[in-house]
């Protein structure tokens, strides 16, 4: 885990310091070798421009990783841009199951096994970034990253997944818009955030916070975003659309050839939900379900098969009415380091 302490741009200098040969190496085997500097910026300004326009202090965040890494600001934000380029041609590639439940007590917990081929899953760690004038917010993320997922101080959780298909729009990156929407105190301003802002392609996120409010969000480039209905034994979302806008552009066969677990997963999930709705213990309830094996190696907790290039690399559980983020590297079934921020404590604990 690394904890990154003080101002936006502060931040991202420690970042950029700790974490300079792995951001150097990821840039230099995750962006496009085809594309020298002056096309890189090119592609990149759209990018920077709007990021200003929405939240300035992430780019400053961003300039700070760049410098305390020896990269460009361009190549920094292009890691967080990946909409910038074609998903077929991207050398990382990820893919998940997300959860959130909540019960008759409003005990919330958002969970969420996070899957990545192995170039992006083996870079993947912990950052904790304590903001003295801001909100503090546990992120997984990767080198150079603002971060995938990730749970704040306030008990606001926010998980996502892919989606194919549809344009894509130079709007703020995902990465940027994930940690914008986690500047807020509840999953209803988060919700309302979420869809006043624009979005660079097709997107699902759930968010939930410590009062049992769960929201389900899908975006659209170029449209408004969807609402998911909140199932009362707790919602499930894999790799397809729900929602009848998201579905309307989803490319279901591009889908279907990336992402053929996705309905599996997303049934059992759902299956499970219902399953063990009666369970008092919400994180144990998450637990089974992450770890569920039931299509092996297909299955929720997916393993390593030649039909995708993507498994389990990483699991979250954020229990959002005890304002405590657990992060687990690895199999959701066999986990190996684990990391835990409790921001009743502000102390961070590895396992």
């Amino acid at each position: 885990m690394h904890t990154f302490t003080g101002d936006s741009y502060t931040r991202g200098l420690q970042h950029g310091i700790a974490l300079a040969q792995a951001i150097t190496r990821r840039i230099d085997e995750s962006l496009p070798s085809r594309l020298d500097s002056a096309a890189r910026g090119h592609i990149a300004q759209p990018w920077i421009d709007a990021t200003e326009q929405l939240d300035i202090q992430l780019l400053q965040e961003m300039a700070g990783i760049a410098e305390g890494s020896g990269s460009s600001l361009v190549d920094v934000v292009l890691l967080n841009a990946f909409e910038a380029f074609d998903l077929a041609a991207m050398v990382e590639k990820g893919g998940c199951t997300a959860i959130a439940v909540t019960d008759q007590r409003g005990h919330t917990v958002l969970a969420q096994n996070w899957d990545a081929n192995h170039q992006l899953g083996s870079s993947l760690s912990v950052h904790l970034h304590r903001d003295p004038v801001g909100t503090d917010v546990a992120v997984l993320a990767s080198p150079g990253g603002l971060g995938w997922v990730g749970m704040n101080e306030h008990g606001l959780g926010l998980v996502n997944n892919d989606l194919l298909g549809g344009p894509t729009a130079s709007t703020a990156p995902s990465q940027v818009i994930r940690r914008a929407v986690l500047k807020n105190t509840d999953a209803t301003a988060a919700a309302a955030a979420m869809r006043a802002i624009a979005h660079p392609a097709l997107r699902s996120y759930l968010l939930a916070d410590r009062s049992g409010v769960i929201e389900g969000v899908e975006v659209l480039p170029y449209q408004e975003p969807a609402t998911m209905e909140i199932p009362a034994a707790g919602i499930a979302h894999a790799n397809h659309a729900i929602s009848t806008p998201a579905l309307y552009i989803e490319d279901r066969a591009a889908q279907e050839r990336v992402y053929p677990s996705s309905a599996h997963r997303a049934e059992r999930a759902t299956l499970l939900l219902e399953q063990t709705r009666g369970n008092s213990d919400q994180n144990t309830r998450a637990r089974r379900i992450l770890g569920d094996h039931d299509g092996l190696p297909l299955s929720i907790c997916r393993h390593n098969s030649p039909l995708e290039s993507t498994c389990t690399a990483a699991s979250v559980i954020f229990d959002c009415t005890a304002l405590r983020a657990e992060f687990s590297l690895g199999l959701a079934c066999t986990p190996g380091t684990s990391h835990t921020v409790d921001f009743t404590s502000h102390e961070p604990r590895s396992t």
